[in-house]
This record gives structure tokens, sequence and C-alpha cells, in this order.
């Protein structure tokens, strides 16, 4: 349980990894340029493509909007990705791990910073999806229960990867790695997963995002704009 001590180490870890953040003034314009150039990608590349498929059962009613709200939940899903694996075998860690501190307190704030930095980063991506290229959203009950699973799953599966690191010595991160990237070629981040080749069936069968894409875009918009497209 976070207790009133642990709060203040929270905000300390946070106020302490803003500081270092924002000092670094030419990596946080080389990362805005980056996130700008990614967003004009995205919208031109899904302008330009044209898939024959029933992207209506996503309940969106092109591939534009199909491409941009699987980035967001993209986004979401993998907050916390490497969040356990770079803790436990970070250089600090014993140190951390010694501290007079509480280790769920300790873990929670050094983990804070990032989590928070990219939930803004993708509320501006968001924004500027809906600006830009008329993107419009609805939330509802059925949305977040899908993402916040996605979170869970995610979370679970590093713990996993943290253990498998800890027993081969790796310091590189496979585990993450296999999953952020099949997720992507094969979860329907980019194209709907029947349209993919039959090859790709094995991978999307213990890649569970195909399914949770399915249901929160379908239930992301279908709400308000396309209620008989797809199931509830």
């Amino acid at each position: 349980m976070v207790t009133v001590q642990g709060i203040r180490t929270i905000k300390a870890f946070i106020f302490i990894q803003k500081e270092v953040f924002f000092s670094r003034r030419f990596d946080l314009l080389l990362q805005f340029i980056g996130l700008g150039l990614n967003i004009i990608f995205i919208g031109i590349f899904a302008k330009l493509i044209t898939i024959n498929a029933n992207i209506s059962q996503y309940g969106t009613p092109d591939y534009l909007e199909y491409l941009l709200i699987g980035s967001i939940i993209h986004n979401l899903v993998f907050l916390p990705r490497g969040s356990i694996s770079s803790f436990v075998l970070g250089r600090v860690f014993p140190v951390l791990y010694n501290a007079p501190a509480s280790l769920t307190s300790i873990f929670i704030g050094i983990n804070a910073w990032r989590i928070l930095w990219n939930l803004g980063l993708t509320l501006l991506i968001t924004i500027a999806y809906i600006m830009f290229f008329g993107l419009r959203i609805h939330v509802n009950l059925g949305v977040v229960v899908v993402i916040l699973s996605g979170i869970l799953l995610i979370f679970a599966l590093d713990l996993f990867s943290a253990g498998f690191r800890i027993a081969t010595k790796a310091t590189q991160d496979p585990l993450n790695w296999f999953f952020n990237i099949t997720a992507q070629l094969v979860s329907g981040l980019y194209f709907p997963p029947e349209e993919l080749p039959s090859g790709s069936s094995p991978c999307q069968k213990y890649i569970p995002k195909p399914t949770s894409s399915k249901w929160a875009d379908s239930q992301w918009v279908a709400a308000t704009r396309y209620p008989k497209s797809c199931p509830a």
C-alpha cells in the first residue's frame, strides 16, 4: 500500500526525471520533429493506400480512420512495456532495493514520468489526428475495458521478460522486442488481420492484439456513428 511517504517518493522521482528530461533540449526537439513527421507519414500513407477489405466491420468508414485509431490503441496498450524488466535489470536496482523506502513506491516513481510523458504524447497525437485528419472518436466502457486488459497483458508479458533476462543474463530484451514488432506487423495495426497472408496466422494466435484491436476499434467509434456495422 502506498503511504504518505510513498507518495513523496513517487513525486520526488517524477520531479528529478522531469528536470533531467527537459534539460536535454536538443533530444526533446528531435523527439517532437520525429513525432510530427510520423503523424504526417501516417496521414499520407493512409490516404494513398486503398485496400480491398471490409473496413466497416471495425466501425470506421475508411482506411484512414482505421489506421489512426489503431495507432492510438497501440500506443496505449504498450505503455507498460519495459517497466519491470528495465527496473529489475537496471544498474541502480541494488541501490534502490536497499533504499529506506517502499519498493512499490520506487517502482511506481521510476516509471511514472515515462508513462505520463507517453500518455501526453498520445493525447497530442490524438488531437493532431482530430484537427488535421478529421478523426472522430467516442470512448465508452467497452473500449476502456479492452485497452486496460491489453495494458495488463503487456505488463504480465514484461514480468515474464524480466525473468527471462535474469535467467539468461541477456543485456537486450528479446521478448518485448518480438512482441512489439510482431504486434505491429500481424495485429491489425496497419492492415486488417483477415487480409494478411495465411502464413501470419501462427503469429496472430500468440499476439493478443488482433482481437483487442478489433473490439476496441469497433466500440471506439461504432457507438455513435456506425451502430449496425459491428456488434458491441
